[in-house]
């Protein structure tokens, strides 16, 4: 009896441990242990969890090399650097306005991204001279497309500085240009032009800058070999902002010699000041010009253009 004891218990030994494995009744001590749970589906569970995760990562690390192969293939320039070139730059363009884009920007080699293209708009929208700037990256460079203000006008300022304004009026603050024959705008004071990159709000400057539009279309139609407009220097109208003496002429044209032409009221106001009309004073004018082998230099000392034709004395 007790060798058949010692046999169940050690069978009831062996069997806890493969019924603690296999699920089974457990026996200890002879006795018959209740039913346990079974720890294979949460052992399952585990390892599906574990076989979820392994195949998330691949699956990413998958998708953005793939994504990395075709913006290389369709994009390159997102990988590459490569310099600014700024295209459909006028030819009047000076180097002065080259340089002052170049020193805000840089010129080494930039990326050839969107981000960086954003940052160099950034930079040159600030400029005056400069308006509807577009930058995009192409392959191999940085493009820059901008429109360039041509100055029509330039105004010295007390402090010795040239500030321009283009022919929308608008106030240019720009590098001094020296090769482009700029018409110099005398007797108003650069302060009542407005600030850079407004339009000036100045009566008197729009005035001549609508003259300077008429006489550039008269130059296209009567002398396109040889403008009457790169004889003149200058425009004054002091007379006319000072307002001390009505019988100046308001707008007087100045040659490089010294020569004035009394052109007088505002273009399209002649009547208003009993002055010949502007198509008679425009003909004067050019005839003038090309009977003296277009020039108005060295010929008189002043051109008087504001009596009308049948007012001028004549000759018996």
């Amino acid at each position: 009896m007790k060798l058949f004891r010692k046999k169940e218990r050690q069978n009831g030994r062996s069997g806890g441990l493969l019924s603690r494995w296999f699920g089974k009744k457990e026996v200890q001590s002879g006795r018959p242990s209740e039913k346990k749970e079974s720890v294979w589906p949460a052992r399952l569970k585990i390892c599906l969890a574990w076989l979820a995760w392994i195949l998330l990562g691949t699956g990413l690390v998958w998708s953005f090399g793939y994504l990395n192969q075709y913006i290389r293939r369709e994009y390159p320039q997102a990988f590459q650097e490569g310099p600014l070139e700024l295209a459909n730059v006028p030819e009047w363009v000076e180097s002065s306005w080259i340089d002052a884009i170049k020193a805000a920007v840089g010129s080494g080699l930039f990326a050839l991204e969107e981000g960086s293209a954003r940052r160099v708009w950034e930079k040159l929208s600030v400029f005056t001279w400069l308006s509807d700037v577009r930058v995009q990256a192409v392959p191999g460079r940085l493009r820059v497309v901008a429109k360039y203000r041509k100055p029509c006008l330039q105004v010295k300022t007390s402090s010795g500085k040239t500030i321009y304004l283009d022919e929308e009026a608008v106030v240019l603050n720009a590098p001094l240009l020296t090769s482009l024959p700029i018409v110099e705008l005398r007797g108003l004071p650069s302060e009542r032009l407005g600030k850079p990159g407004q339009v000036s709000r100045s009566e008197e400057a729009a005035a001549v800058l609508k003259l300077i539009d008429i006489l550039q279309r008269m130059d296209e139609k009567c002398s396109p070999n040889k403008p009457l407009l790169t004889e003149i220097k200058a425009v004054d109208i002091a007379d006319w902002v000072r307002g001390r003496n009505p019988s100046a002429p308001q707008i007087i044209l100045e040659t490089h010699d010294g020569t004035q032409v009394y052109w007088g009221a505002p273009y399209g106001k002649a009547a208003v000041f009993l002055e010949a009309d502007e198509t008679e004073k425009l003909s004067s004018l050019y005839n003038f010009y090309i009977r003296s082998g277009y020039t108005l230099q060295g010929k008189v000392k002043y051109l008087e253009l504001r009596t009308p034709v049948a007012q001028r004395p004549r000759p018996r």
